[in-house]
């Protein structure tokens, strides 16, 4: 387990959420003025109808930038090419904004974000244009973020890897606050090494549900998100027994097109 650097994935991730809330919170507070001018072109030069339209477009978009307030990322992607040229990548459930790091940034719905769907080990085409390239996926980190008074955090962040087991990180914050004990207390830093085995465990720990509900997956798997990415109006036949997906993926492509 030591041989991969979860300190350093969880110092790196917890930044880009801060990077992430810091850039959008900042295009929150331009978009009313920039809105103004945008309407006011919008309905002078273009009529009502056009009004209405870009109208409802900057709705859409503020939308998108306040549940990136709330949810920052949802997955973080590192991806290889045919050149052998590495990239990570973080992937937000919709929309996204640039970061002053140069980090790659981008939207689930997006088709970079299909790399999501797809676990460690395996070769995805995606196709941006009319350019078509391949990547192979060699690592992929999901996150279920969270904002409290001390800060941003992440619980039950699944880790996965083409080579190596998959684990389950309970709170990365909770990981970087356990590293930084002072050696020169030997209690604590005993107490708290023993509680990293409460942090890190081996595999993929499942939530316990409380109440019966449809839930709202972030991502999918590659075949689930072959159909989640059809038009909307794409007529298909969904078999399979249950608890293979079938209302998950059905949720999925409601939510993408209603919300």
């Amino acid at each position: 387990m030591m041989e991969i650097d979860f300190l350093s994935l969880a110092e790196e991730s917890l930044a880009t959420f801060t990077e992430i809330s810091n850039a959008t919170q900042s295009q929150l507070s331009r978009q009313p003025a920039e809105s103004r001018d945008s309407f006011a072109t919008g309905n002078t030069l273009n009529g009502s109808r056009a009004f209405e339209k870009l109208s409802t477009i900057q709705s859409g978009r503020r939308e998108e930038l306040l549940k990136l307030m709330t949810e920052p990322a949802i997955v973080r992607l590192v991806v290889e090419d045919d050149e052998d040229i590495q990239r990570v990548i973080y992937i937000a459930r919709k929309g996204n904004v640039s970061l002053p790091s140069k980090k790659e940034f981008a939207s689930y719905l997006s088709p970079i974000g299909k790399l999501a769907d797809y676990p460690p080990g395996e070769q995805v085409t995606v196709t941006i244009g009319h350019n078509k390239k391949r990547y192979y996926v060699i690592e992929q980190t999901n996150y279920q973020p969270n904002m409290d008074e001390s800060g941003w955090d992440s619980t039950r962040t699944i880790y996965r890897h083409y080579d190596k087991k998959p684990y389950t990180l309970d709170s990365l914050r909770k990981l970087l606050l356990n590293e930084d004990i002072e050696n020169g207390d030997e209690l604590d830093r005993i107490l708290e090494q023993a509680n990293n085995f409460n942090v890190i465990s081996e595999g993929v720990s499942h939530q316990i549900h409380t109440a019966i509900g449809l839930r709202n997956q972030p991502t999918l798997d590659q075949f689930q998100g072959e159909i989640f990415r059809l038009p909307l109006d794409s007529q298909l036949i969904i078999l399979g027994p249950p608890g293979t997906g079938k209302t998950t993926t059905l949720v999925s492509v409601l939510v993408k097109n209603l919300i």
